[in-house]
C-alpha cells in the first residue's frame, strides 16, 4: 500500500494561524512633533508619519486625537506617508495622539503627552471722548475759530490721535485738519460746528462734538459784504 503525505503550510497573523498565508505586518506610526513631555503653546501642528510595508501610503487611512477626541478628521498622508493636524489646546496638559489603519484593517497608534502653555489673546479697547470746546462763543467774522481740547484717555494705555471734522452749515469743510479754522474760512451768518474722535491706531471712540457758533459781524475782509457793518437805515 502506498501512503500519500499531504503536507500543510500553516502561517500566523492577528487572528491565529491560518493556512497557506504569509503573516501580515502591522503599519507603523510616528509622531514627529511634538515630542513627549514637550512645553507647547495652544495653537501648534503636530505633524506624523505612517508607513504599511506592502502599501502605498495613499491606501493608508489617519485618524488624529487629543484626549481621545477627533480632530482633523479630514487629514490624509501624502505620498511620502507624511501627515499633519492643526491643533488649537485649551487644557494645561494634553494627550495628542495618531492612528494609522492600512487597507487589511490593521492598525497602530503613537501618542505623546505634552504640557500647554495656554496664551490668552490681548484684547485692544477704544479709547474714550475727548472733550471739546469752540471759542470765541461769539465769534465775528474777524476772529479765527479755535477748538479747546481735552484729549481722550486710552484705557490700554495707547497713544491716541484725534481726527477733526468742521462743518459749515450743516456740511462738512474739506482741509480742516486741526483744531483752528482761520478767519479767512469764515463769513457772516455762518454756522460752525467742530467733531473730534480719538484713535488708538485700531479703534475709535465715540465723538466728542461742539458748536454751532455763528459768525457775527466784525472787520474783516472788506471784499466780503457780509463782513462790513449794516447800513443805517434812513
Amino acid at each position: 500500500m502506498r501512503r500519500l503525505t499531504v503536507m500543510l503550510a500553516l502561517g500566523c497573523s492577528d487572528s491565529g494561524l491560518y493556512a497557506g498565508k504569509t503573516p501580515h505586518s502591522d503599519p507603523l506610526v510616528s509622531i514627529l512633533t511634538p515630542a513627549e513631555g514637550a512645553a507647547v503653546s495652544s495653537l501648534l501642528v503636530a505633524e506624523g508619519s505612517v508607513a504599511s510595508p506592502g502599501h502605498d501610503a495613499l491606501e493608508l487611512s489617519v485618524e488624529w486625537a487629543v484626549d481621545g477626541r477627533s480632530v482633523c478628521v479630514e487629514a490624509v498622508p501624502d505620498e511620502d506617508g507624511f501627515t499633519t493636524c492643526n491643533l488649537e489646546l485649551s487644557a494645561d496638559a494634553a494627550t495628542i495622539s495618531l492612528t494609522v489603519t492600512d487597507a487589511m484593517g490593521a492598525r497602530a497608534r503613537d501618542s505623546v503627552t505634552v504640557t500647554v502653555d495656554i496664551v490668552v489673546p490681548e484684547t485692544n479697547a477704544a479709547p474714550g471722548a475727548p472733550e471739546v470746546t469752540l471759542v470765541p462763543t461769539e465769534p465775528m467774522s474777524s476772529d479765527d475759530l479755535e477748538a479747546l481740547l481735552v484729549e481722550a484717555i486710552d484705557p490700554d494705555g495707547d497713544p491716541v490721535t484725534h481726527r477733526w471734522e468742521w462743518t459749515r452749515d450743516g456740511s462738512v469743510v474739506d482741509g480742516l485738519v486741526d483744531g483752528v479754522v482761520s478767519a479767512d474760512e469764515t463769513l457772516r451768518g455762518e454756522q460752525w460746528s467742530v467733531r473730534v474722535v480719538a484713535s488708538d491706531g485700531e479703534l475709535e471712540g465715540p465723538a466728542a462734538t461742539a458748536g454751532p457758533v455763528t459768525i457775527g459781524k466784525g472787520i474783516g475782509n472788506i471784499n466780503d459784504p457780509r463782513s462790513l457793518p449794516d447800513r443805517p437805515q434812513k
